[in-house]
């Protein structure tokens, strides 16, 4: 199989960039991306001493796991609509 690919794509794949990069991209704030990192659920990150890198592929194969068709599309399970509203605390569509 011969596959072409050009030398941009070659010298950026392994590219690192810092945190600041990484919330520009991505259109969040700098703390966003640290909350992020707590929790683990932004795009994975490389710990280089007391540097924080991200690789820039890494990046946006992320983002683009994360792309929706349309706005009706979530990121949780079916939801159910609840029709027993009597007990505390289930008023409403919850997510399974």
């Amino acid at each position: 199989m011969n596959t072409i690919v050009s030398q941009t794509q070659v010298n950026l794949a392994g590219t690192f960039i810092d945190e600041c990069q990484v919330a520009n991209m991505l259109c969040q704030s700098v703390r966003t991306i640290q909350k992020w990192r707590v929790t683990g659920n932004g795009p994975g990150f490389y710990k280089l001493g007391r540097s924080v890198r991200y690789r820039l592929d890494e990046v946006l194969a992320w983002a683009d796991a994360r792309r929706k068709a349309h706005t009706s599309q979530s990121n949780h399970g079916p939801m159910i609509l609840s029709k027993d509203t009597s007990s505390a605390g289930t008023k409403g569509p919850r997510h399974v």
